[in-house]
């Protein structure tokens, strides 16, 4: 016959207890480790912090952070159902009408991904322009 064992795992910064046992010894050890663990990480001062290296940070600036939101595809989508792409287009005409449209957060770059992601999706097709530039132009449904 098997017997009921319980086991328990805390774990709180560099401390870490694990038990396991019969419950009622299991419970009341969780409870004996629970409130040490508790205590420790009170009286535990942290490490010391290295002094700052590089050029400081502005006042109120602490880095980008968040979730990140497709502003940069949201215009593209807005741009392809507008009609702008209606018409073949370099890579360098959408860019330079996201920036008449004053989209925040664009580079050359993150719009090239863009219209890329579009193209393999089927929304737009993508040609090979003259020089290093590609063209792109909404697909069309074709009847067949």
């Amino acid at each position: 016959m098997s017997e009921e064992r319980s086991h328990f795992k805390i774990k709180k910064g560099d401390i870490e207890i694990e038990y396991s046992g019969m419950p009622k010894d299991v419970d009341s050890k969780y409870k004996e480790a629970f409130n040490w663990v508790k205590s420790a990480t009170v009286t535990t001062s942290a490490p010391p912090k290295a002094p700052p290296t590089g050029r400081p940070k502005e006042l109120g600036k602490t880095g980008r952070g968040g979730r990140r939101s497709p502003i940069v595809s949201r215009a593209i989508d807005q741009v392809i159902s507008d009609g702008f792409l209606n018409e073949s287009k370099t890579e360098s005409e959408v860019y330079t009408e996201l920036e008449r449209r004053a989209v925040r957060g664009i580079t050359k770059l993150n719009v090239s991904q863009a219209l890329e992601r579009r193209a393999r999706s089927g929304i737009l097709d993508r040609i090979k322009g003259s020089g290093e530039e590609y063209n792109y132009t909404r697909r069309t449904e074709t009847e067949t």
